[in-house]
């Protein structure tokens, strides 16, 4: 049994792999035609917004905020919104963070074309190239303070795109996907930008995504995992002197409050499990009032019968917490 067991390991991975590809090419490259197609009758904005709810109601993700920016704040803030990327569940969650745009390389508009088009036709995305070209002399930005002649090129796209198409825009500063539990180090790039451009920073760090898609074990998970936000705080960079205090600030921030997250997480976690295993645990069964010695036999207690508060066909004996 273990030879066999052996041999058909691969087969299995593979086709593990196979099932998980097909549906990442649904979710993200499929689905986005149909709300594409729904563009021109109910406006680009808000079939991208339905795109989102759709692909996170998919996940089962159940979302939680902490921190002390509430929702109300995050719709009304102007600026770049830093949060973590572990995942392709990352690419779902605009709708948290007040329909951002993504800053994003376009390998992605190649692997994601519908998706792209969508996004670019209701201003959610922005290209990001590493190799832009210099602006031209007395170029003009209209962000909130005028931007330099000859500043970061990234810069003065990411001032036009803001005040033109759409006022938030989503970054993740570690410039990588990170599968484990922690942070890369945060890039100092959008931060030498944010402070030269004197734009806003909202630090929301989040934990939970790699959980949803799981690219390790090539899983969707769909049980409702948490996926929780911490909107800890906004930074303008006119608060400080230069951009390595800048930097400093947000990073130490930014660090603090995801750790605040993934405490978070696994108290979602564990109290979850812990429902679970008590909502399936029997119903303990006093035990019988002795009667008094001089009393008739009919007036002993009697017990009440045991009840399971587990639904039919499920019995208490045999439920497990995930």
């Amino acid at each position: 049994m273990a030879s066999i067991r052996d041999a058909l390991r691969p087969v299995l991975k593979a086709l593990k792999i196979f099932f998980f590809t097909i549906q990442i090419l649904f979710y993200f490259m499929i689905t986005p035609i149909f709300f594409l197609l729904l563009a021109p009758f109910v406006t680009a904005r808000r079939a991208i917004r339905w795109n989102f709810s759709y692909l996170t109601w998919c996940m089962r993700a159940r979302p939680h905020f902490m921190g002390p920016i509430d929702q109300k704040q995050v719709q009304e803030f102007r600026g770049v919104v830093f949060t973590t990327h572990k995942g392709w569940f990352d690419f779902c969650i605009n709708n948290y963070f007040g329909l951002p745009a993504s800053l994003s390389r376009l390998m992605v508009a190649i692997c994601c074309p519908a998706a792209f088009l969508l996004a670019t036709l209701s201003g959610n995305f922005l290209v990001f190239r590493r190799s832009s070209p210099t602006p031209k002399k007395g170029s003009a930005s209209p962000a909130a303070s005028p931007a330099p002649n000859g500043g970061h090129p990234l810069g003065v796209r990411i001032c036009d795109y803001l005040a033109k198409r759409n006022p938030r825009l989503l970054v993740f500063p570690e410039g990588h996907r990170n599968h484990e539990r922690g942070l890369l180090p945060l890039r100092t790039g959008i931060f030498r930008i944010c402070f030269q451009f004197q734009i806003p920073v909202l630090l929301a760090p989040a934990e939970g995504s790699q959980y949803i898609i799981d690219e390790s074990r090539y899983l969707l998970d769909r049980s409702g995992r948490p996926y929780v936000v911490n909107f800890a705080r906004i930074v303008h960079p006119k608060d400080f002197p230069t951009w390595e205090a800048f930097h400093q600030s947000c990073t130490l921030t930014f660090t603090a409050a995801y750790q605040e997250a993934v405490e978070r997480y696994d108290a979602i976690r564990a109290s979850t499990k812990r429902g679970l295993a008590r909502s399936c645990s029997p119903t303990p069964v006093p035990a019988p009032v002795p009667a008094p010695a001089d009393a008739p036999a009919a007036s002993v207690a009697t017990p009440p019968a045991a009840s399971s508060p587990c639904p039919a066909p499920f019995t208490c004996s045999s439920s497990k917490s995930d």
